[in-house]
C-alpha cells in the first residue's frame, strides 16, 4: 500500500510540476484522497477539499495542505505555516519580516506583532494578535500540549499567517487557515488526516534597502466606507468554514478584491454564505 501511495504521490508531484491538469484530474480525485489522506472524509468534503488544492495549487502529497477530521465533526482544511511562507516567497514582492511576542521574557505572552515588507511598498504591513484571542484550552481548562511548551511559536504562526493573506489580499487572501488559528483544529500525531506539528520558524528578516520607487502602505490596508479588517477577518473565517474562497465572494459583488467591499454589503456576504450548503 505505501509503494501504490508513494507512485500515485510521484504522479501527482509530476502534474503540479507540468502543470498537467488532465493528470491533476487523473490521479488526484475522491477514491485517492480517501485512501491515502483522509478516510473519513465524506465524498463532498473531499470533493471542497480538492477544488481549493487545486485552485491555489497546493499539493496534499507534499504537505501544503490538509484534510483533517475528527469523529462527529466536519472535515477541516488546513494549510501548514510554511505554505505562507512560499506563497509570499513566490510573489516576488516579498522582502522580509519582523515578528516577536510580547512581553518576550514571559512564559506566556499577552501578544504577537508581526511586521511584513513589501517591495512595492515604502512602510511595512503591522499586524498584532492577542494571546487571550487565539490560546486554546481543553474541556478540562488546561491549555493544550503545545499552547503550554511552545507558547510564543504557537502565537507567531497565527498573527505572521494573519499577516501574510492581508498583506498579501491578491495571492494569499482566500488561503485555507492554520490550525493555530481554528479554535475546534487540533495538531495530532501523523496518520490519516494528521498534520506534523512542528515546522521550524524562520528567522525575522530585516528590512533589505529597495532600490525601486516606493509606494505608501495604506495604515490599516482600508478606510473610509470600505470594509474594515475585522469584518474580512470575520468573512474570512466564514469562508473557511462553509469551504468557498473570498475571491469568489468578491465576485460575487463585482469587485476583484475584497478589500474594495462596501461596509454596506457585508451583511448581505455574510448571509449569502451562511446560506451556502
Amino acid at each position: 500500500m505505501e509503494n501504490n501511495k508513494e507512485a500515485i504521490a510521484l504522479q501527482v508531484n509530476k502534474a503540479f510540476e507540468s502543470q498537467n491538469k488532465r493528470d491533476l484530474e487523473k490521479y488526484l480525485k475522491v477514491d485517492v484522497i480517501k485512501k491515502y489522506i483522509c478516510s473519513e472524509a465524506s465524498d463532498h468534503e473531499i470533493g471542497l477539499f480538492l477544488g481549493i488544492a487545486k485552485s491555489y495549487q497546493l499539493n496534499p502529497f507534499k504537505r501544503e495542505i490538509h484534510l483533517i477530521k475528527f469523529r462527529g465533526s466536519p472535515a477541516q482544511v488546513i494549510v501548514g505555516y510554511e505554505t505562507y511562507l512560499k506563497r509570499a516567497e513566490r510573489t516576488g514582492k516579498w522582502s522580509g519580516m519582523k515578528l516577536w511576542t510580547e512581553p518576550a521574557e514571559e512564559k506566556y505572552p499577552t501578544k504577537a506583532i508581526v511586521e511584513i515588507y513589501r517591495k512595492d511598498w515604502q512602510q511595512p504591513f503591522r499586524h498584532e494578535v492577542l494571546w487571550s484571542e487565539y490560546a486554546r484550552y481543553t474541556n478540562a481548562g488546561k491549555l493544550m500540549a503545545l499552547w503550554e511548551t511552545k507558547p510564543h511559536s504557537m502565537l507567531k504562526k497565527v498573527v505572521s499567517s494573519q499577516g501574510f493573506r492581508m498583506a498579501f489580499p491578491d495571492e494569499m487572501g482566500g488561503l485555507p487557515y492554520i490550525p493555530e488559528e481554528l479554535a475546534d483544529a487540533q495538531i495530532v500525531p501523523n496518520g490519516t488526516g494528521s498534520m506534523k506539528p512542528d515546522v521550524k520558524e524562520p528567522e525575522a528578516i530585516e528590512q533589505p534597502i529597495n532600490d525601486q520607487e516606493p509606494v505608501q502602505a495604506p495604515e490599516n490596508g482600508i478606510g473610509g466606507d470600505l470594509i474594515t479588517e475585522k469584518q474580512i477577518k470575520m468573512l474570512l473565517a466564514l469562508c473557511n468554514k462553509k469551504h468557498v474562497t473570498i475571491d469568489n465572494v468578491a465576485k460575487d459583488f463585482g469587485i476583484k478584491d475584497i478589500k474594495l467591499m462596501k461596509k454596506a454589503d457585508v451583511n448581505k456576504a455574510i448571509k449569502m454564505i451562511e446560506e451556502l450548503e
